[in-house]
């Protein structure tokens, strides 16, 4: 899979040998889940929050360059979820930064069209985070799209 191959471990062996001890099911080929959201929870947290933080990041960009590979919008969104969830902090590499503001404003666009205003609000919104101190003399372009975008989803959902 995606995720094996980028990380260069045996995740399916791994996942295995987790199910085997009756924390996940196994639900089709390739895909698992908790067997219940306490678990999940717990496994959660025995995570410290940065590396928790450093993970979802590391998942996202990988997932996002089989996505770009594939041209797969549902890997896109799964992979900036991911690295959203994340946040600006695990990435130091402004290019890569406005990038992902970019993408957060490509998907909140797709989101907006599809009336899912709520989803595109929160994409507008991560996307502006991402932005750096610098963004309106650097990027004036996509730090206006990015906050029109978000005020004109705040206004299609009356929180403004």
């Amino acid at each position: 899979g995606i995720l094996s191959s980028h990380l260069k471990v045996d995740l399916a062996g791994i996942l295995e040998r987790v199910a085997e001890k009756g924390f996940i099911d196994r639900v089709g080929t390739e895909e698992y889940r908790f067997v219940h959201d306490r678990v999940q929870q717990e496994a959660y947290k025995t995570m410290a929050e940065h590396r928790r933080s450093e993970h979802h990041t590391t998942f996202g960009l990988a997932i996002y360059s089989q996505a770009c590979s594939d041209n797969d919008d549902d890997l896109l969104r799964i992979s900036l979820n991911q690295i959203n969830r994340a946040g600006p902090g695990t990435i130091t590499d402004l290019r890569q930064k406005a990038m992902i503001a970019a993408l957060n404003l490509k998907v909140g666009r797709r989101s907006a069209a599809l009336k899912d205003f709520g989803h595109s609000l929160s994409y507008f919104e991560n996307g502006k985070s991402f932005l750096d101190v610098g963004s309106w003399e650097h990027q004036y372009k996509l730090s206006i799209d990015l906050h029109d975008a978000a005020a004109d989803a705040a206004c299609a959902l009356g929180a403004v």
